[in-house]
């Protein structure tokens, strides 16, 4: 209903909001995949078909949804707050539009390609998302990581440094 009608796209709401129900669109395809993208043999995980890179895809795209949903979501409040404060004329305040489509997707951007490149992206509960693997070897010194042990580390930057860009 947003796409199709020309004048849902002339308001910078319909466009964000335009924008949010994409990335949703790209996590419900990414979360269909489900267990199939988890590596095979992953204990503890039925269903597990998989490979490292069909993990990693699906992790990819589950970071920048979540984190570029949030994002949409929270500037929505900042357009609210932006229409008011101008009396909803929207020719004072539509330079921040590019601003927010930045803020949204590339912190989400960033940190996706850097917990790809570090192999922080490994099957964290029934999908993939940042995490080390095994499961738990990082509280267990017992358990040697093979793969991404900076992933609780990266979790925390990132959402810091999301409440910092938007609050």
């Amino acid at each position: 209903h947003l796409v199709r009608p020309p004048h849902k796209r002339g308001r910078m709401y319909h466009r964000l909001v335009g924008h949010m129900n994409i990335s949703i669109f790209i996590s419900s395809i990414s979360m269909l995949w489900g267990n199939w993208a988890v590596p095979e043999g992953t204990p503890y995980i039925a269903g597990a078909v998989g490979t490292v890179q069909t993990c990693t895809t699906q992790g990819f795209f589950n970071v920048l949804t979540t984190g570029s949903v949030a994002s949409y979501y929270a500037s929505l409040s900042i357009c609210s707050y932006v229409s008011v404060k101008n009396k909803f004329r929207e020719e004072k305040y539509y330079w921040i539009e590019k601003w927010i489509h930045l803020a949204c997707i590339i912190p989400s951007l960033i940190a996706c390609i850097w917990l790809s490149a570090t192999e922080n992206i490994n099957p964290s509960g029934s999908s993939c998302f940042a995490a080390a693997y095994p499961t738990g070897c990082q509280s267990d010194p017992a358990v040697l990581c093979e793969r991404g042990g900076g992933a609780g580390f990266a979790v925390i930057v990132i959402g810091t440094i999301s409440v910092v860009v938007y609050f």
